[in-house]
């Protein structure tokens, strides 16, 4: 079953009430395992910083994998620079994976692979 978990980069409520005033303590961790996914898909989007600047993020929205899960790549930033909170199931996923994405997936008929897995913060509104 496909689970969804909504992510609003374009509200900023929504991003204030997601954030964390401390860095979770397997931060690096965490940025390191979403930055060596394997992208599912391009999507063309400019998301920006409604936090701060308002500046296009130094990174886009394709959806990155780890065969189970996906994420949008500006999720990095988000974590990096505010903190962003993970879903615990999530977080939990990656430790039980000793933070180590396989280094191939097979991603052959993406859609069908992609409805089998959990999606985390990948929903698009323009």
């Amino acid at each position: 079953m496909l689970k969804v978990i909504e992510y609003r980069g374009e509200d900023k409520q929504w991003l204030e009430s997601h954030i964390s005033k401390k860095p979770h303590p397997d931060k690096k961790k965490i940025l390191e395992y979403l930055k060596n996914g394997t992208r599912l898909a391009h999507v063309k989007y400019t998301e920006r910083d409604i936090l701060g600047s308002r500046k296009p993020l130094p990174c886009c929205r394709d959806a990155i994998t780890d065969g189970v899960w996906v994420w949008k790549a500006s999720v990095v930033y988000w974590i990096k620079k505010y903190n962003l909170m993970l879903p615990d199931e999530f977080i939990q996923y990656m430790k039980d994976q000793n933070w180590t994405v396989p280094s191939s997936l097979d991603l052959n008929g993406p859609s069908k692979d992609f409805m089998k897995g959990n999606v985390i913060f990948f929903s698009c509104r323009e």
